[in-house]
């Protein structure tokens, strides 16, 4: 009986031995679900700056981050220490121009972008217009820096990078314009005259005071109308109407008999 108890405790024994050298120390494996962690977070990075339709600063620094966690995670996996496996995580399909288009708000804050060097400005009332205001959006901008290559954009997320703005037109990034961001380094570097919209904006203003003060301040013209041949026929006055026209306050009054009230009717002193 104790023979089989001792066999019984070895076997118990060899079998933990072998399941501690498979698995991963409490240290170990704390480290590898850190690890899995951050792989699943740059992921998410990775789908929310849409890094499988282009290849940005950003997506680039993600990946390389990426590529040394999951380094250091096979190189513990290797060394026999773990029985963790690696997370898999899946990843969203690349999303097309047309599906990235994002639905405009009720008001969006909007931008001006110059295509040929990407250099960018603040719209005319940025952050108060609507989507029915885009195509005068787009009108401000080409007039403001004399450019018909303009396209409108606006602002997305909390952290207003200028990377992750949209087209309100196409839902194409910022960040993936052939030329963005080119301004920065021209030489001389050429701004758009917001100034040229504002002086046209209050002259036209001006002009529009200017016409209503006019309209209200003109005297009104009584027109005289020439009365038509049935109107002058009815104007006129009969024969028997125009002899004793004015004579009514000439009438002779009639006899009647008058209350006379004098001395002989007033009582003697």
């Amino acid at each position: 009986m104790g023979a089989m108890l001792l066999v019984a405790f070895v076997s118990v024994t060899l079998g933990g031995r072998v399941e501690a050298a498979d698995c991963v120390s409490n240290k170990a494996g704390a480290e590898m679900a850190a690890l899995q962690r951050q792989i699943a977070a740059n992921r998410a990075l990775q789908v929310k700056y849409s890094c499988a339709t282009g290849s940005t600063f950003a997506c680039r620094e993600i990946a390389g981050r990426i590529a040394q966690v999951s380094t250091r995670l096979a190189s513990l996996a290797a060394s026999g220490q773990s029985c963790w496996k690696p997370a898999v995580t899946k990843r969203a399909p690349p999303r097309r121009a047309a599906d990235a288009l994002p639905r405009l708000a009720a008001k969006i804050e909007t931008r001006c972008v110059r295509l040929s060097d990407g250099y960018y400005f603040p719209t005319p009332n940025s952050g108060y217009n609507t989507e029915k205001d885009v195509d005068v959006i787009a009108a401000q901008c080409r007039f403001i820096c004399d450019d018909p290559a303009m396209e409108v954009y606006r602002m997305t997320g909390e952290d207003r990078n200028a990377d992750e703005m949209v087209s309100v037109t196409t839902g194409a990034r910022y960040a993936d314009l052939p030329r963005a961001g080119v301004y920065r380094d021209a030489v001389p570097f050429k701004a758009c005259d917001m100034a040229r919209f504002h002086k046209t904006v209050l002259a036209k203003m001006a002009e529009a005071r200017a016409s209503a003060q006019k309209g209200a301040s003109a005297p009104t013209v009584k027109r005289q109308t020439v009365p038509s041949a049935d109107e002058a026929d009815a104007k006129v006055v009969s024969p028997v109407d125009a002899d004793f026209r004015g004579m009514a306050s000439f009438a002779p009054i009639p006899e009647r008999k008058v209350r006379i009230v004098g001395p002989p009717f007033l009582p003697e002193e």
